[in-house]
């Protein structure tokens, strides 16, 4: 299904859009460590905006929704650096970045990129960062440094759509290959985040017991749809008698996991699903012991896209879609700056779960413009009715992907 981990990298070729000769940037290992209180502050920060998300986003048509928690994060944190006055507040508020500084947090944020990928070595964890300019804007030195030191974000000028379509087809192995419509010219910076995933199961589902089974819809009603079997000892498991809880590893080191959690069949789904917390995830993640048991997963293959501006704004991250009041002024130099503000975050993924393993996409784009129970010694877990799941880095307990499953659609 999906090729071996050849490399795990991330971007560092880094190209400066309005300075030829501009000085060398500090490299990772001149950058001090984030204290650590300031990871715990990302790392809580991160996750929370995720659930956030889990549970304010729409459904896509057939009842889905997968998002990357960690992409929308770096997303959103490269654009916080840029604001300033009111418009930093409110994205200090929702983001919750209230108790720690803008120095700390570049650090911390460098630090969970580069921890992403040293954590991994058989797995491919790939996140990448680029920013447009439109060329007669000038860039606030300042911010664009730290775009380049600490995201290690690729800068180039704003020309077309399809240079940042390539762009991100390239980080996303061709499964994202669509950010960018038509360059608007009141479009003076397009910033994006990418990051991919390839990982096989550490103990593969066997082809050959997979087999068309009923699935059941939350309105009662069944789907025909192919699942996998695994019959595995040592597989960490959970439950109460309103939820089952199991961990699926990825290779051999383990790190990245997948958690699935099955409510009840008792349990409504949709209060299931609007309860689901971070506390009730880590609650469940710390329960997690090792057992024998079976399971019983339906193969899927889901993109999923939705603009955020409505969620932010809802969370109340109003005045940076404000043209009249949004304050980016951290983002340029001159009188420009006064007039631009968020136009436009949009956000994209896709995941592909099958025997073998797992294959996940997400890129979040920022657009900017200016105005003009007791455990049984076995268990089974039948994940025949709809489930929510996360892809975790366990040794961060950082959500990298997450999603809500009413319906599994096939490729």
């Amino acid at each position: 299904m999906m090729k071996k981990l050849l490399c795990l990298c991330i971007v560092l070729i880094l190209t400066a859009c309005n300075s030829s000769d501009s000085e060398e940037n500090p490299s990772p290992a001149d950058i001090e460590s984030p204290d650590d209180a300031s990871k715990e502050t990302v790392q809580a920060g991160l996750n929370q905006l995720g659930f956030e998300a889990l549970s304010g986003l729409d459904k896509n048509e057939d009842g889905n929704v997968f998002i990357s928690p960690i992409s929308i994060w770096t997303a959103l944190n490269m654009t916080y650096h840029g604001a300033d006055g009111k418009t930093k507040a409110e994205m200090e508020e929702v983001l919750g970045l209230e108790n720690i500084d803008s120095d700390a947090l570049l650090s911390a944020d460098h630090d969970l990129l580069m921890e992403q990928a040293a954590d991994n070595q058989e797995v491919e964890l790939y996140l990448a960062n680029a920013v447009w300019f439109r060329e007669d804007m000038e860039i606030n030195a300042a911010y664009q440094e730290a775009l380049e030191t600490y995201y290690q974000a690729k800068i180039d000028p704003l020309t077309t759509a399809d240079a940042i379509n390539d762009w991100v087809a390239e980080q996303t192995n061709d499964r994202i290959d669509h950010m960018a419509d038509d360059i608007s010219p009141d479009l003076i910076l397009f910033l994006l985040n990418a990051v991919y995933f390839q990982g096989d199961w550490t103990y593969p589902f066997d082809e050959t017991l997979t087999e068309e089974q009923e699935f059941s819809l939350e309105d009662g009603s069944t789907i025909e749809t192919p699942m996998m079997t695994l019959y595995k000892k040592d597989l960490y498991y959970w439950e109460d008698e309103n939820v089952q809880v199991v961990s699926l590893p990825y290779e051999e080191e383990e790190t990245i996991q997948m958690q699935i959690f099955l409510p009840s069949e008792d349990t409504s789904f949709s209060n299931f699903r609007e309860d689901f917390s971070l506390e009730k995830w880590q609650e469940s993640m710390d329960a997690l012991e090792q057992q024998t048991g079976t399971v019983l997963l339906p193969s899927f293959t889901l993109e999923y896209e939705s603009e955020l501006n409505d969620f932010f704004i809802h969370l109340g991250m109003e005045q940076a879609f404000d043209p009249n009041q949004a304050d980016l002024s951290n983002m340029f130099e001159g009188t420009n700056a006064s007039d631009a503000y968020i136009s436009r975050i949009f956000h994209k993924t896709f995941i592909d779960v099958d025997e073998e393993g797992t294959e996940a996409a997400g890129a979040t784009s920022v657009e900017v413009e200016e105005t003009s129970a007791v455990l049984e010694d076995t268990f089974t877990m039948n994940i025949n009715r709809p489930f929510l799941f996360t892809i975790t880095n366990t040794e961060e307990d950082i959500i990298l992907f997450m999603g809500s499953i009413e319906q599994p659609v096939q490729e």
